[in-house]
């Protein structure tokens, strides 16, 4: 992996520069994880006066900032959901440089299957996240003009059809909403994939990756994981029921409209890391643009 600020990893485990949770380890090792699209993700090991340690550390890409994550919401929502047990214990933040280091937790990412049999899971942790004080200082997280925004920013010409399209869905999702959209009462993850939950060998879950966290209306966090999963109408029914055993869970309805503009941002977002050519191979694209498609 060719990331641009792989040449910083060195000075940020050893020596002088060295962060504050690496200062006095010795037989450090590091190695890249896999998965993040723009950041850069380490695990990094190392001996200390407390014994062997491991940590994850992540760099945030360039772009990080443009397709919408914010370290500081980020550090706030990940640092209230550590306390309550829902993430990784939170080590160190640089909100300036896009540097976060997280104890490391010994689970694995959710696989695709396992998150779609793993719903009252899903749901139990998605209603313990949504249950927390919200932090004052917490950004609001609006889905629509977070969309608009990429959709303005897209720089090929050969997308500029897709965007209006893409517009005009955004536009049909914020009527559909309604009142609905100026919910911002809980702590959201925003980006809650099976990728970004984390299962440990005895079935306990953790959410990781919160760039994309802030204040915001709780049924965005459904509807990106029925999204992300490609969720049937029966399984979002018992998504809804077990959410509903935690706290009140949205209508169907409700749920069915943020789903349409999780599509829609989903596709935008895309569309500004991979390009218009790119995304035309992904299945999961092809399906998301069926599933818009069926709404027009």
């Amino acid at each position: 992996m060719n990331h641009p600020r792989l040449g910083e990893v060195l000075p940020l485990l050893l020596g002088p520069e060295a962060l504050p949770p690496f200062r006095g380890a010795h037989e450090v090792r590091w190695r890249i994880i896999s998965g993040g699209a723009v950041n850069l993700r380490l695990r990094v090991q190392a001996r200390t006066t407390h014994g062997p340690q491991a940590w994850f550390m992540r760099l945030a890409g360039a772009d990080s900032a443009a397709l919408g994550a914010n370290a500081s919401s980020e550090a706030l929502a990940h640092a209230a959901a550590a306390s309550a047990g829902l993430a990784p214990e939170l080590v160190y933040t640089d909100t300036v440089r896009g540097l976060l280091v997280t104890r490391w937790w010994p689970g694995r990412p959710w696989t695709w299957r396992q998150a779609r049999h793993g719903l009252p899971a899903y749901a139990a942790l998605a209603a313990g996240l949504h249950a927390l004080p919200v932090p004052i200082e917490l950004a609001i997280v609006d889905l629509v003009q977070a969309t608009r925004h990429l959709l303005a920013d897209l720089q090929q010409p050969t997308t500029a059809h897709t965007a209006d399209r893409l517009h005009r869905l955004v536009d049909d999702a914020e009527h559909r909403l309604g009142e609905a959209a100026a919910d911002v009462s809980s702590i959201v993850h925003s980006d809650p994939h099976g990728g970004n939950v984390l299962c440990s060998t005895s079935g306990a879950l953790r959410f990781v990756d919160f760039e994309y966290a802030g204040r915001g209306n709780p049924v965005h966090d459904l509807a990106m994981f029925v999204t992300s999963h490609d969720l049937n109408r029966d399984q979002c029914l018992a998504l809804l029921e077990a959410y509903n055993t935690h706290r009140p869970a949205p209508t169907l309805l409700h749920l069915q409209t943020a789903c349409q503009l999780a599509d829609t941002l989903w596709l935008a977002w895309t569309l500004q890391v991979q390009g218009g050519a790119a995304l035309e191979q992904m299945p999961r694209a092809r399906r998301v643009w069926t599933r818009l498609a069926a709404l027009s």
